[in-house]
């Protein structure tokens, strides 16, 4: 579904990209959709919340930041 969703700077999900944030259960599980657009369009930011942690991962360009609770980013 976002093979033809455009690029963007920041984006915004709920849940992470698969194996970026996972937990060890079948809920808390990432999307590969994701993968494949960051992969594609490199946004600078990848937000996400649902694992309920508070971690960044570098994955080419983009900031992959999970979120829990508040957090600022400076842009």
């Amino acid at each position: 579904m976002l093979s033809a969703f455009p690029a963007v700077d920041i984006f915004i999900a709920h849940n992470s990209p698969l194996k970026i944030h996972d937990k060890d259960d079948d809920v808390h599980i990432g999307f590969e959709g994701f993968n494949q657009y960051i992969n594609r369009t490199n946004p600078r930011f990848f937000l996400h919340g649902h694992q309920h942690l508070s971690e960044e991962t570098i994955v080419g360009r983009t900031r992959v930041i999970g979120t829990y609770g508040s957090r600022i980013i400076e842009v």
